[in-house]
């Protein structure tokens, strides 16, 4: 798990990965820089809404978040 301004991020190695088109058609990239669209960075707003209230658990809040992302 990575942590950049006191927010957890994990950290994964992805060798290759599959984008799925509205259509259904499937393509196969190994870099972000090579798919058709553009991938947001991260901004400072974003960062303060992820990061967890100062009196809550850490563990408890990616727990919390991740349980809700699926």
């Amino acid at each position: 798990m990575g942590v950049y301004k006191k927010v957890p991020f994990p950290i994964i190695n992805i060798a290759n990965f599959v984008v799925v088109n509205a259509n259904g058609g499937r393509n196969t990239y190994r870099r972000w820089k090579d798919v058709p669209f553009d991938v947001e960075p991260i901004s400072p707003d974003d960062l303060v809404t992820m990061r967890p209230a100062d009196d809550e658990d850490q563990d408890a809040a990616l727990w919390r978040e991740n349980q809700l992302s699926f």
